[in-house]
């Protein structure tokens, strides 16, 4: 079976996550889909942006374009869902979710690049 080269292009590390046990999912629906998962635990830089803090992640083919794979978010911004419980950091507190799709056109063909962002706003909290 086939898999893409998926990775997290502004990911400052990527450990994958198998305690108690592995985290490895895959599922064949009647119509052949299949369905693949995988726990994965991601860090990347925040940026400071006016009154807001955003957090982005990047996802994107390391070496397919978008001739052979196209990512996308199936439900937009309900494909992610957040956790009921997610704290906030050092003063801020999450406000929204935002998951975009872009092209990327290099020299060695175009390619897909999902975005999916947590912002934080400081001024909620006062």
């Amino acid at each position: 079976m086939w898999t893409p080269d998926t990775f997290f292009s502004n990911a400052n590390s990527v450990a994958t996550i198998s305690m108690p046990t592995p985290t490895l999912f895959a599922s064949v629906s009647t119509n052949g889909t299949v369905l693949m998962s995988h726990k994965l635990q991601i860090t990347t830089r925040c940026l400071l942006k006016e009154r807001y803090l955003e957090c982005p992640l990047e996802i994107e083919s390391y070496g397919y374009s978008i001739k052979d794979i196209e990512y996308h978010w199936p439900r937009g911004n309900g494909s992610v869902s957040i956790g009921s419980q997610l704290p906030g950091s050092a003063g801020y507190k999450f406000v929204e979710k935002i998951a975009t799709k872009k092209s990327i056109k290099l020299s060695s063909g175009t390619f897909t690049l999902l975005e999916f962002i947590m912002r934080f706003d400081r001024d909620n909290l006062f």
